[in-house]
């Protein structure tokens, strides 16, 4: 059992945890995100929050933070490793858009204010 009952999976470094949660930053993409998501979801740990929050077109998202909750069920919910496989499936079809560094500034903003609502 890990030593945390709650995780955080992020690139975005705004991101910081409280004392119940324990940080995974990933040097990567959003679709690199998801992907530790979803090898975590195989590992015992389910989805707390949704991968496409904040309305974010695919072609935008840079950053994405996902908290997660140890369960210990060596069985994941078929319904949210779907929806993490469909997120996955939808950001590799999708070309990043060019963006300036100003966007992409306000999106980690966007990113890290909605995970603060969790």
């Amino acid at each position: 059992m890990p030593e945390t009952k709650y995780l955080i999976i992020t690139n975005n470094s705004l991101s910081s945890p409280s004392k119940e949660e324990k940080l995974l930053f990933i040097c990567g993409t959003a679709l690199d995100v998801l992907v530790k998501v979803r090898d975590h979801m195989h590992e015992g740990w389910e989805l707390i929050t949704h991968p496409l929050t904040g309305n974010i077109k695919p072609s935008q998202i840079r950053f994405k933070t996902i908290y997660l909750r140890y369960s210990g069920n060596d069985k994941p919910d078929v319904l949210t490793v779907s929806l993490i496989s469909d997120t996955i499936y939808l950001l590799e079809r999708t070309k990043p858009e060019n963006l300036n560094e100003e966007t992409i500034n306000d999106l980690m903003f966007i990113d890290w204010e909605l995970s603060k609502m969790n």
